[in-house]
């Protein structure tokens, strides 16, 4: 994982550095998706493992926020209408 930090901060740096020296100019369309595919081909994509576990955390997050939001909900809606409205439960 240190590894992993290194590069990309050595890599966030050497962007950085090339932003800041190299000129802004106009690119055609050609060079620019040129560009763009070169740049797909370096990315590197995470592991079917990781995906599943990235996947699996989303939804875990999803799950609990929900539940929170449901029980907020509920609470607020049951104290507005026993407490402020003085209505008894349907």
């Amino acid at each position: 994982m240190a590894k992993d930090k290194s590069k990309l901060s050595q890599a966030f740096e050497e962007a950085k550095e090339n932003a800041e020296t190299t000129p802004k100019k106009r690119q055609s369309i050609g060079k620019w998706i040129g560009g763009l595919f070169h740049e797909l081909k370096r990315l590197v994509w995470p592991t079917p493992k990781e995906s599943v576990v990235l996947v699996l955390t989303v939804l875990g997050v999803i799950v609990v926020v929900g539940a929170f939001v449901w029980g907020l909900d509920f609470g607020l809606g049951t104290l507005i209408r026993d407490v402020l409205l003085k209505q008894p439960a349907a």
